[in-house]
């Protein structure tokens, strides 16, 4: 049997374990980067917290499996890393979309990509830039929504009923920012509206999305 050593909260847990698991791999929880030589035989490892980076530079035993990290903001400076590191989306929920975002600045992944065959889990190799693809467009119909209510066009409540009954999304656009988070919505936006105006946060996007509807 073939171990996945995941680090993560019991929410982020659980949206991994969302898709059953073929029972020739075994899932194990670890906190901390201490624990990883005790499980040196692992298959690969999922590193889903906000302190990724905490992990790294890798024991060597772990340089030549793949890992899988939660970046949403960067793409990663590879130059202290080795061996098959790709970034994922672990905010909120994400981990049970059906078709998983992958991102990497290195050229030849594929025993991540045979890993998560063997797992199950379809995906798709977008470029490695901040947010990739999904968060991105979320991100932005958040901010959308939030001009809107600063400008009065319409409230909160009102916008999430219209987006869901009128483009049939699953969720309306404050109701996608409760379940990522404020600050995880926001930062990605800042981090975007660097180098490019239109991501750029509504100029009270946190008071809006903390403020109950």
């Amino acid at each position: 049997m073939q171990k996945l050593l995941v680090a993560a909260d019991e929410s982020r847990l659980n949206d991994f374990l969302y898709r059953s698991i073929p029972d020739c791999f075994k899932v194990i929880t670890i906190q901390n980067k201490e624990e990883l030589p005790a499980h040196n035989d692992a298959a690969a490892l999922f590193i889903l917290t906000d302190h990724t980076l905490d992990f790294f530079p890798l024991p060597a035993d772990f340089q030549h499996i793949p890992v899988f990290i939660h970046a949403m903001n960067e793409s990663f400076d590879a130059s202290n890393m080795t061996g098959c590191v790709v970034r994922i989306n672990a905010w909120p929920g994400f981990l049970r979309y059906p078709l998983l975002e992958i991102s990497s600045p290195f050229e030849d992944i594929s025993p991540a990509e045979h890993l998560l065959e063997s797992i199950q889990w379809p995906f798709n190799r977008v470029a490695d830039q901040a947010g990739m693809i999904t968060a991105r467009v979320i991100a932005m119909i958040v901010n959308e929504a939030c001009m809107a209510v600063q400008q009065n066009v319409s409230s909160k409540e009102e916008i999430d009923i219209a987006m869901k009954l009128g483009t049939n999304y699953p969720y309306g656009p404050f109701e996608w920012a409760e379940k990522i988070g404020a600050q995880n919505i926001y930062s990605l936006l800042m981090r975007l509206s660097a180098s490019d105006p239109r991501y750029s946060p509504a100029t009270e996007m946190l008071k809006i999305l903390q403020t109950p509807a």
